[in-house]
């Protein structure tokens, strides 16, 4: 059996007189992979209006689904799907399907919402399957209603001076996962194993106001997929670049920032890391995963994501950023940069140390 590559990038919302430059930096790469994945983080809709408390910017026209042709699978489990309801929800899935392009975490029960997409290339099944821990309330999906994927918690807020008393001091957070959401992505993981060869699950998570950080209920999620069968977990959200690591063997990808993002103010006007993002590339194969690692980009003033390569003067800068994903929430995984290319891009592997 041969060796298959995945590409996976985070979060995409098109919304541009020209649809086909969005990802148009980065064809190369969807060119030459096997599997190609995204988190389509908007509503694809010409009739439907916002919901109140929706984003507005979140809902675009269909024509703009041309964008995603090249995506194999593309993930709706995020606080955005349902910003025009189950109606919008319906239209975006039409238009996915216009294009070839399948849908994971979202449906018209929770059951279709956490139904394993099934890939298979080179002999190899890939199953995928899509969560998400942001989410406005009520746009869960549930036994006989339409909706997402939730893995959600509660939070809890605590003192940091345990025992004292300390008025408008930030307290600590502490996250409390959701059970019987979790009873229920444990299920559709066991379920997939069975049916496929490796489980790649993509969540929605952590916390998008600060870089690099990490929140406990990502650890967490992260660990407890990874116990239930997890080959592969591709986290965004977070619209800035966070850091990978390996647990038991399992490469997590806690985000992957965003490749295109139409909306006011993303990226030009947030700052710089809004412009740093990254496409993760995974060689699989039925032992498992063989290789793992990131192709740096920067997202220019045309609002294309780029790849930086190894001759180009932003490489340094690149990696620098990647550094700090790791060092800041303390990942035990290192960087290698071992001439790999991919597509005729550079890629940065990920390794776990030894000893």
């Amino acid at each position: 059996m041969s060796t298959v590559t995945l590409m996976a990038v985070g979060d995409i919302v098109v919304n541009r007189e020209d649809p086909d430059t969005a990802l148009s930096g980065i064809r190369p790469l969807l060119d030459a992979a096997d599997v190609t994945f995204g988190n389509f983080e908007g509503v694809l809709t010409d009739t439907h209006p916002v919901t109140p408390g929706g984003w507005a910017p979140a809902l675009t026209g269909t024509r703009n689904v041309r964008a995603l042709t090249g995506l194999d699978v593309v993930s709706l489990a995020h606080n955005h799907a349902m910003d025009a309801g189950s109606p919008g929800l319906a239209d975006t899935m039409r238009a996915l399907a216009s294009v070839g392009v399948r849908p994971a975490g979202a449906g018209l029960t929770l059951a279709d919402a956490l139904r394993p997409v099934l890939v298979e290339r080179g002999g190899l099944r890939v199953a995928v399957i899509a969560v998400t821990a942001v989410l406005q309330h009520g746009a869960e999906a549930g036994p006989h209603t339409p909706g997402v994927a939730p893995l959600r918690a509660d939070d809890c807020y605590l003192s940091p001076y345990p025992g004292g008393c300390a008025p408008g001091v930030a307290p600590r957070v502490l996250s409390v996962l959701n059970e019987t959401d979790w009873e229920a992505v444990a299920a559709a993981v066991g379920q997939a194993r069975e049916a496929a060869d490796l489980v790649v699950i993509s969540a929605h998570w952590g916390d998008h106001t600060r870089p690099y950080v990490l929140t406990d209920h990502e650890r967490l999620c992260a660990e407890l997929l990874v116990e239930a069968g997890a080959s592969l977990v591709l986290g965004h959200h977070h619209h800035m670049p966070r850091g990978v690591e390996v647990i038991a063997g399992t490469p997590v990808f806690f985000g992957l920032s965003h490749i295109a993002f139409d909306a006011p103010n993303y990226p030009g006007e947030r700052g710089s890391l809004y412009r740093r993002t990254g496409v993760a590339v995974v060689e699989l194969s039925a032992g498992g995963i063989e290789r793992f690692g990131l192709v740096p980009c920067l997202i220019d003033d045309a609002n294309v994501a780029r790849p930086v390569g190894r001759s180009e003067p932003g490489w340094s800068d690149a990696l620098d950023v990647l550094e700090q994903g790791q060092h800041v929430p303390g990942l035990g995984a290192k960087l290698v940069d071992n001439g790999w290319v991919f597509g005729g891009c550079d890629v940065v592997e990920f390794a776990q140390p030894t000893g």
